[in-house]
C-alpha cells in the first residue's frame, strides 16, 4: 500500500527529480523539476538526498490522503494549502518552506 494516495490530481501533477544531465547524446532531454531551487530545498528540509523524487504541482487543486504518518514540505510559490482532518473542525493552514506532519487516517491536504 502506498504511503501517500493522490485522491484528486487537479490540473497537472508529475513526479520529478533532477533529470538526466549529460544524456543528450542518447537523444534525451535533461527533463527534471521545473523549479530546481524548490525541489532541492524541499529535499534538504526533509533530510533527503537531492536526487529523491518530488511531486511537482501545477495550478493546485490536488488532494492527498496519508496511509501512514508522513512528514512533508511545500516549496515554490505559496499555494494556500490546508490540512483537513476529523480532529480539526477548522482546516489548518500549511506554511510553505516548513516541514509539517500529515497523520495517518482520512486526513486530506
Amino acid at each position: 500500500m502506498s504511503a501517500l494516495v493522490v485522491i484528486n490530481a487537479g490540473h497537472h501533477v508529475t513526479t520529478q527529480d533532477l533529470g538526466r544531465p549529460n544524456a543528450s547524446h542518447y537523444g534525451l532531454t535533461q527533463g527534471g523539476a521545473a523549479d530546481w531551487h524548490a525541489h532541492c530545498w524541499g529535499q534538504k528540509l526533509l533530510g533527503n538526498p537531492m536526487t529523491a523524487t518530488s511531486l511537482e504541482i501545477v495550478l493546485g487543486r490536488i488532494k492527498f490522503r496519508a496511509n501512514q504518518d508522513l512528514t512533508m514540505v511545500l516549496t515554490g510559490a505559496d499555494c494556500l494549502a490546508e490540512v483537513h482532518s476529523p480532529q480539526h473542525i477548522v482546516a489548518k493552514h500549511v506554511q510553505s518552506w516548513r516541514p509539517f506532519s500529515l497523520k495517518k487516517s482520512k486526513n486530506c491536504i
